[in-house]
């Protein structure tokens, strides 16, 4: 249960800060005409990258959680 509440709390607090992100970018993306082809291809590579990133951090903070855990007991 322990596991499962630390990784509620982080991947919550970490799908804000990506989303946050992303805004950013997007609000870039409207300063610039690029076409619509090109800026659907840099929009969707974008998300491809924070999904598989925000994955990564959330499976990486997971383990060391987990291990900090199991080293406590």
């Amino acid at each position: 249960q322990s596991s499962w509440d630390f990784a509620q709390r982080f991947s919550g607090w970490e799908i804000i800060r990506w989303g946050i992100i992303l805004f950013i970018c997007s609000l870039v993306g409207l300063q610039y005409e690029l076409g619509e082809n090109l800026e659907t291809i840099i929009g969707l590579s974008i998300l491809v990258v924070v999904i598989v990133i925000f994955i990564l951090r959330t499976e990486q903070a997971i383990k060391k959680h987990t291990l900090a855990d199991s080293d406590h007991k």
